[in-house]
């Protein structure tokens, strides 16, 4: 075949970026497989089930909240416009603040696979694979479930609030309703995603892969927190925030999520002054955060990757957990093999993120039904006295311990290393009853001990 010459042949591109291509390509679905398989802590699980739940678990709340607007938005037309501008306002605030805090949750569940770990550089490195080629793959693959899960959570909403909220063409049409729907909500949920994925890459450059490991309890901590909590105290301070932003007040407009209300408003309408100038930091955001994270990733990727390779964490361990859990150990428990599961139970449960991710998110609904006893008390105007037993205090404790336990036990049926189990499978018939007695004394050290011991501390002044 004559191949075509001049100034108009295509030129071959060399042969190393096909390989690259190639190889972005497969690592590209490899990555989907990681953040699967960190979502969820099995590879029994497919991929496509655990998208669809988390996706429907996760939209069902706005859903639900867009039906209950079907009937109270004809009534509010004719009630009077300003009543109803500023019902819209605050809805748009709702939509938008949940859709932030659901993809603070996303990036939470993934967290740990977010970026290449140890183990990927040691399968991967022996190859010839580039550093920066894995990290594009691990943060496209990133990106790309990011946009998924934004897009499932904005689309059947945007869809039915822009029929129930188009009641005056004040506040919008429905096609500019949907339109500003989905413009507002995902480009937050990204900015949030994004700008995670950013802090996370830093995090490994400058503090190293094992802290910014152990920021995912923190992150998926806050996000369980903050989901619930949203139910309980956001509808109190939408109410000052739209008064403020119709009177023109500026105080609140530094928040990133009144960045993107005013995309909201600026398509759908009405369009508050104070927010107008807002508009493009928040469509520009998104594309910075993208930016960022691509250089943060990419840039310092083979660093991170030596690093990675030639780190040695049991080195960097503290002795302190040890020590403590074998005085406690001898304190509680008679035998040695009870002593001795019972240290493995504890320290694989503190030590290990998946665990404690289980930990922290029944804490976090924990913390927020203990929450609803307070805020309802405080709606009464109960007092919150420590040293009389209201039911509504003496409670919280009650709760508090419900949802560690709970977590605990969720803790316990995640594994940590299958391939560490080999002492329990030689022993299996012999050390039943002392693996009861270990991992009921470590139900009662992790579950109970804690929420009994600081409500101790508390009442006891």
């Amino acid at each position: 075949m004559i191949q075509p010459t001049g100034v108009d042949a295509p030129e071959p591109a060399p042969a190393g970026q096909h390989d690259e291509r190639r190889q972005f390509t497969r690592l590209l679905r490899m990555s989907f497989g990681r953040l699967m398989d960190a979502a969820v802590g099995s590879r029994e699980i497919a991929a496509e089930y655990f998208v669809i739940w988390s996706a429907a678990l996760l939209l069902t709340p706005p859903l639900f909240y867009a039906v209950m607007r079907v009937s109270a938005y004809p009534w509010l037309r004719r009630r009077s416009l300003e009543a109803l501008q500023q019902f819209a306002l605050a809805d748009r605030i709702f939509f938008v603040v949940w859709s932030i805090l659901a993809m603070l949750l996303i990036v939470s569940m993934l967290w740990d696979a977010l970026f290449p770990d140890r183990t990927d550089q040691q399968v991967l490195g022996v190859l010839p694979v580039k550093s920066r080629t894995v990290a594009a793959a691990r943060l496209t693959a990133a990106l790309i479930a990011g946009i998924v899960f934004a897009v499932a959570i904005a689309v059947p909403t945007g869809v039915l609030y822009g029929l129930t909220g188009a009641a005056d063409p004040v506040i919008g049409t429905i096609p500019t309703v949907m339109a500003a729907h989905l413009m507002a909500t995902m480009t937050g949920g990204m900015f949030v995603f994004c700008a995670l994925l950013v802090v996370r890459g830093l995090l490994v450059t400058t503090a190293g892969a094992a802290i910014a490991g152990k920021m995912a309890v923190v992150v998926q901590f806050v996000a369980v927190l903050l989901l619930f909590e949203s139910f309980m105290f956001l509808p109190g301070v939408v109410g000052g925030v739209v008064q403020q932003i119709l009177s023109g007040n500026a105080t609140w407009t530094w928040a990133p999520p009144l960045w993107f209300i005013g995309v909201y408003t600026y398509v759908a309408g009405p369009k508050p002054e104070v927010l107008a100038h807002f508009v493009p930091w928040a469509i520009a955001a998104p594309f910075i955060a993208v930016a960022l994270a691509a250089v943060v990733y990419v840039i310092p990727a083979r660093m991170n990757a030596r690093r990675a390779i030639e780190s040695r964490e049991s080195n960097r361990r503290s002795v302190m957990l040890p020590r403590l859990l074998s005085a406690l150990a001898l304190l509680l428990l008679r035998r040695p093999q009870e002593r001795a599961v019972f240290r493995f139970t504890v320290t694989s449960v503190l030590r290990n993120s998946r665990p404690l991710l289980a930990v922290a998110t029944a804490l976090g609904l924990g913390l927020a039904l203990a929450g609803t006893r307070i805020l309802a008390a405080q709606v009464r105007d109960m007092p919150l006295p420590l040293d009389r037993p209201y039911d509504y205090l003496v409670s919280i404790p009650l709760v508090l311990t419900f949802a560690l336990v709970l977590g605990v036990r969720r803790a316990f049926a995640t594994p940590t290393d299958l391939g560490a189990n080999w002492p329990f499978r030689l022993t299996a018939s012999a050390s039943m009853p002392g693996c009861r007695s270990a991992t009921a004394m470590s139900m009662l050290v992790l579950g109970v001990m804690p929420i009994t011991l600081l409500t101790m501390l508390v009442t006891s002044a």
